[in-house]
């Protein structure tokens, strides 16, 4: 796996974290500014870990974030004590794809009460999962560091991979920013600074060093051609609009990925490569960012904090 870098970019570039907040703080979906409510213009002037001229802010907003989601869910099933713990939680793959969004809205999105509350929320309810993992013989937590940081790797390459496919905007240089701007929010979820990459090299590297724990896990197949053939279980949570073309998400695993499910010859948008995948990609993209434009309800892009 090769995920290009800026060899300039100073290392480990980090947002300074305030004192955790006292208590939750109740609040809407946050929004960028412009598409926020009267009530929370006052948040406005805290623009979060991030703000708008971060490379997060503008790559979160893109239509495809959603597609990238369920990419990352794909990669992180791989890893067999993250996906021991996501069966201990029982959330079906689109209500992980959601929960996944709407915390990537708030901690992209909101103010920094915002992002540490929904944060803490996070590593208690990761906290909470626990169990005994018969292929690795270990007992395990879903905040234990190994999980967390590979679910966190899965997410930030699930992103990269989608834009760089969609011909989204985004260099190597920017490739590199993004990647460090996103060991902020795994820091806000816990981790320490040497247990995530702050680099696309050491993003690289991180995934690398992964590769030989990797294997389907157990119904990891049956989900997956329930996926394709839009067969998969709602499990409490309403498919996103694009789901009937979620094959493009198989269609975007890395090679390494695609050969350990077996679908290098997916049939379908699955199966599709090179130029013919890259306009399927911005065909979806296009109509997704129409349906935003227009007013039609896009429940994906409201959850990251896009749609109005």
């Amino acid at each position: 796996m090769d995920v290009p870098r800026n060899p300039e970019r100073p290392l480990r570039s980090v947002a300074p974290l305030p004192p955790d907040p006292p208590g939750p703080e109740h609040e809407d979906e946050p929004r960028p500014p412009g598409q926020r409510s009267r009530s929370r213009q006052a948040d406005d002037a805290d623009a979060g870990f991030f703000g708008p001229g971060s490379v997060s802010w503008r790559l979160h907003a893109d239509p495809l974030t959603g597609l990238a989601g369920l990419v990352a869910v794909l990669l992180q099933d791989l890893h067999p004590v993250s996906a021991a713990a996501t069966a201990e939680e029982g959330a079906g793959t689109w209500l992980r794809v959601g929960r996944s969004a709407k915390a990537l809205g708030t901690t992209t999105y909101g103010s920094r009460m915002a992002a540490l509350t929904c944060a803490a929320r996070l590593r208690a309810e990761a906290g909470m999962v626990a169990g005994f993992d018969p292929e690795t013989d270990r007992i395990f937590r879903g905040d234990d560091p190994d999980v967390m940081a590979w679910r966190h790797c899965c997410a930030v390459l699930g992103r990269v991979l989608v834009a760089r496919a969609a011909d989204v905007e985004l260099s190597d240089a920017d490739t590199d920013t993004y990647v460090g701007e996103q060991l902020t929010a795994a820091l806000l979820l816990g981790l320490e600074p040497d247990e995530v990459p702050a680099t696309a090299a050491e993003l690289t590297e991180h995934v690398d060093a992964a590769l030989p724990l990797l294997r389907v896990p157990p119904g990891g197949r049956e989900r997956l051609e329930a996926l394709l053939a839009g067969d998969l279980p709602a499990s409490g949570a309403k498919p996103p609009p694009w789901a009937p073309v979620a094959g493009l998400a198989v269609a975007a695993l890395p090679s390494w990925a695609a050969s350990i499910y077996g679908v290098e010859e997916a049939a379908g948008v699955a199966g599709l490569r090179g130029a013919a995948f890259a306009v399927a990609l911005r065909t979806l993209r296009s109509a997704l960012a129409e349906a935003r434009a227009s007013g039609t309800p896009v429940p994906h892009l409201r959850l990251v904090g896009t749609d109005g």
